[in-house]
This record gives structure tokens, C-alpha cells and sequence, in this order.
């Protein structure tokens, strides 16, 4: 076992691999030192929350924006600042991929009020979709991070330098989201 705690920290400090991937060794490290508490967690940030499961507060997000589709311009428009939250329910791998995105777009169930200067409404009935940064779902990940180096550590168990983890993570993040030439 001691091996693969080593093995383990080898792969934090190398700082390449994925939290996904991460997390799934902290599976079977978990399942094989009987961390059922640790394992039950970890199962469910690779598999997502499902809606009977309460979600850490860590795992909320929030919108930036409300857009409207106006079909007569063909484009998305700015509608207004919205602070919606959101709950990520999904796996640590999606929310790895929307870290690594400037921005992420969801459809709303049902569409705000909107209305002009003047009082009119206007757009209301226009699709409408949230704007969420990547950095809400950077988020997610140092926690996730923090979360997983402290339940180690009351197991007894130290995570050797999980911040250069979250620094390629934090790394990673911002050179996906320069523009490409």
C-alpha cells in the first residue's frame, strides 16, 4: 500500500495528470485503507451528484449574464447582469473541461422578464441562455482539490505539495483561453 500512496504523490508532484485521473487513484487508495467516507465522496465527484444527493456548497455557481437570441441580427445579445446559481451536478471531468472554457452557455427553462429603458417588455419571449465563467468552475476544482488534500490529512496521510496541482490546473486554464493565432 505504502507504494501506492508513493506512486500517488509522484503523480501530484508531476503535476500531469487530470483530477479525474487523480481521483480515481484516491479511489482505489481509499476502497483498499477502508476510507469509506473518503470513497463515498470521491464516487461521487467522478460520477456527478445525482438530484437525491445533497451538493457541497462548493458546488454552486454563478451566472454573469443573461443573453437573448435576436433573430432579426442573427446574434446573441447582452440582456443584462444576472446572478443565477447554478448547482454543477456533473462529473469532475466536466467540470474540468468547463474550467478550461472562457465561458459557458446554458439554455434557460424558463425565460426572464426583460424589459427596456422605457419599460417596455422587450425580448421576453426571445430563446434566452446564462452565461457562466470558467473561473466559477476554477472554482470547483481548488476545492475539490482542497477538500481531497484535508481528508487525507485526517486519515493521516499527507499530500505532498497539492498546490503545484492546483497551480497546473490554474496554469492550464488560462493558456486555453488565449486567443489562438
Amino acid at each position: 500500500m505504502r507504494s501506492a500512496v508513493q506512486d500517488f504523490q509522484k503523480a501530484i508532484l508531476e503535476g500531469e495528470q487530470s483530477l479525474n485521473s487523480l481521483l480515481s487513484q484516491t479511489r482505489v487508495i481509499a476502497a483498499k485503507l477502508n476510507l469509506k467516507h473518503i470513497q463515498e465522496w470521491v464516487d461521487l465527484e467522478l460520477e456527478g451528484f445525482p438530484k437525491d444527493r445533497e451538493l457541497p456548497i462548493y458546488r454552486k455557481v454563478l451566472s454573469n449574464r443573461l443573453e437573448i437570441y435576436n433573430s432579426h441580427r442573427e446574434l446573441w445579445q447582452f440582456a443584462g447582469h444576472l446572478n443565477y446559481a447554478f448547482e454543477a451536478r456533473e462529473p469532475i471531468a466536466t467540470i474540468e473541461t468547463f474550467s478550461r472554457q472562457d465561458r459557458i452557455d446554458f439554455p434557460v427553462t424558463e425565460n426572464f422578464s426583460i424589459k427596456n429603458d422605457f419599460g417596455d417588455s422587450f425580448g421576453s419571449g426571445w430563446p434566452q441562455r446564462l452565461v457562466v465563467l470558467g473561473s466559477e468552475y476554477q472554482r470547483i476544482i481548488n476545492a475539490v482539490v482542497k477538500r481531497w488534500t484535508d481528508e487525507f490529512e485526517r486519515a493521516g496521510i499527507e499530500i505532498v505539495d497539492a498546490g503545484r496541482f492546483a497551480e497546473f490546473w490554474k496554469a492550464l486554464g488560462r493558456a486555453n483561453q488565449q486567443p489562438k493565432e
